[in-house]
């Protein structure tokens, strides 16, 4: 089988490198590989704990295209004493065009935009697991905490927000029915919500 070099380019740092493979010289089968560098800050395409190539951040789905598979890593390592996968200096994502009958230029250019679609997964920033956004509640969830709150007496609520204590009774039974709430009667339970959970009071 004979390889050769037919694209090598830098790409926002990257090193991009496109081979073409023959089988031989009385085949006309030939098949193409894209490698793309990848950086130790990168979102990476493998699992730092297991070396594994899938229940990742990095999507392989995003980052190919209709003619070029990408699903593999090449120059990544197990070092002993991080005990992680981790990335060397020679560490790249590969994508395949198998069995083509695509003219060069063609599979050029059809590697040209899965190396842009790797790039651009490499590039996504993940959040470490401390600074993932807290669920933010709505003004419905928030009442609804108030209201199927057992510590918060239905007889003290219907005082304090000018609800009949049936009504907040029903709420409290079924607070789907919340979200069909008025909006001064939601106000009025989310006046109680941060009375209770910020100030300590009700």
């Amino acid at each position: 089988m004979k390889e050769q070099i037919i694209f090598e380019d830098f790409i926002q740092d990257r090193e991009v490198r496109m081979y073409d493979k023959h089988f031989s010289d009385t085949d006309n089968k030939v098949e193409y590989d894209v490698y793309v560098q990848v950086f130790t800050m990168d979102n990476l395409p493998f699992s730092s704990v297991t070396g594994k190539l899938d229940n990742i951040p990095f999507n392989y789905d995003h980052a190919g295209t209709k003619e070029v598979v990408v699903n593999n890593v090449i120059g990544d390592y197990f070092n002993p004493v991080t005990k992680k996968y981790e990335v060397s200096d020679h560490t790249f994502v590969v994508g395949h065009i198998k069995d083509s009958n695509l003219d060069q230029d063609i599979a050029i250019e059809q590697m040209q935009q899965a190396a842009m679609n790797i790039i651009n997964e490499l590039n996504k920033r993940q959040m470490p697991p401390h600074m993932v956004m807290p669920h933010l509640l709505t003004d419905v969830e928030k009442a609804k905490q108030v209201v199927t709150d057992d510590d918060v007496k239905i007889s003290q609520l219907s005082k304090e927000t000018g609800i009949s204590e049936e009504i907040l009774s029903d709420y409290r039974e079924n607070p789907a029915t919340l979200k069909k709430a008025s909006n001064s009667t939601i106000e009025r339970l989310i006046t109680k919500y941060y009375e209770k959970y910020f100030n300590g009071r009700l």
